[in-house]
């Protein structure tokens, strides 16, 4: 029987969650003394990028891949990374694609909020850290505060259209 080759899709897929492991599996080697990580040489550059990075801006690693939820929003998700620098907390995510798009934004203010709410830390930041094989990009969400209100907003609308009877609000004839 033939097997089916991957597609492009999952061969990104596979590679961003083998790099987001890395540096998970570094991190928290590094942070919290978990066993030596082995890296394989296909995401050596990306994971050790974005470890160099965090080194040399100081950041203090406070978590890694940890899981939030906001009990009043409903939502949960997983955070690549909570870290602090000068007293200030910042939620980061890593990205591997060939583009970051808007709503990265809004992915890392959601779970800045969801910590806030679980921790009563507040996040003050928001980050984005694209490496691949490419090279390295680093975002920082310059309007944080208006990227939390955004992802408020975008679920209000939802909640909004969720709740709407649609078919009682259209106009029928009958044939």
């Amino acid at each position: 029987m033939a097997e089916t080759a991957p597609s492009r899709a999952s061969i990104a897929r596979d590679y961003g969650s083998d790099v987001h492991e890395a540096v998970e599996l570094w991190l928290k080697h590094e942070t919290f003394g978990e066993p030596e990580p082995f890296i394989a040489e296909r995401l050596y550059g990306a994971s050790k990028a974005i470890v160099d990075w965090l080194h040399q801006n100081e950041w203090e690693i406070l978590d890694v891949e940890t899981s939030v939820y906001h009990p009043e929003l409903l939502y949960a998700g997983t955070a690549d990374c909570v870290a602090q620098r000068g007293g200030n907390i910042a939620i980061f995510d890593w990205k591997t694609g060939g583009g970051v798009y808007n709503g990265a934004a809004l992915q890392v203010a959601a779970y800045g909020m969801a910590y806030a709410e679980l921790t009563g830390q507040p996040v003050e930041q928001g980050w984005i850290i694209r490496s691949n094989p490419s090279g390295l990009e680093v975002l920082q969400v310059g309007n944080y505060d208006d990227a939390k209100t955004m992802f408020r907003r975008l679920l209000e609308v939802r909640d909004m259209w969720d709740g709407f009877e649609w078919i009682h609000h259209l106009d029928m004839e009958e044939n």
